[in-house]
């Protein structure tokens, strides 16, 4: 299991395997007494991915054989934020940017051994979309929020596959 211990003003991530919490290393150029990482997914190999901050924009990164990488995205220089939310199996991330003062609303990036796809973009009438997790069979789990909310929900969940969105709606969100 993965995780993050909430300080309050600081956030750590880290691994729970056979009763023992074990924190995460952060990346280099981490201010010293600067710790703000947290992991979202572990695969069956022990790889794990989430975020760092560098002290300036919070990045992507992979936790593997007790190094953290920071697998940021280079094109995503632009955005706030990047974050990596899953991974599969086969070592294939998914992750998702931020534009700065914006909620997730930016590109779904996949990382499959080292080479960078960025999925299309989500229907447009969604205000903010994150990634989840992808499966073994690429399939991207991911949630979005309606600019003009649905009565009782204002959330879909939605997934990626074979490059095509699809929507699945709930019973409570789609009367």
């Amino acid at each position: 299991m993965v995780g993050y211990l909430d300080h309050g003003d600081a956030t750590e991530a880290f691994v729970w395997q056979d009763g023992v919490l074990t924190l995460l290393p952060t990346l280099d150029r981490v201010p010293p007494g600067y710790v703000q990482s947290e992991a979202f997914d572990i695969n069956e190999s022990g790889q794990i991915v989430g975020r760092c901050s560098d002290g300036r924009k919070p990045r992507a990164v992979l936790w593997d054989a007790g190094q953290v990488i920071d697998i940021t995205p280079p094109t995503t220089d632009a955005f706030y934020a990047a974050l990596a939310t899953g991974i599969n199996i086969h070592g294939v991330i998914v992750g998702v940017t931020q534009e700065e003062g914006q909620r997730f609303n930016g590109l779904f990036f996949v990382i499959d051994h080292g080479a960078t796809v960025y999925l299309d973009p989500a229907p447009s009438e969604f205000v903010s979309v994150t990634a989840y997790g992808i499966n073994d069979s690429g399939e991207i789990a991911a949630s979005a929020e309606m600019a003009v909310p649905l009565p009782d929900s204002g959330r879909i969940a939605q997934s990626w596959q074979a490059s095509a969105w699809s929507r699945t709606c709930f019973a409570a969100c789609c009367e």
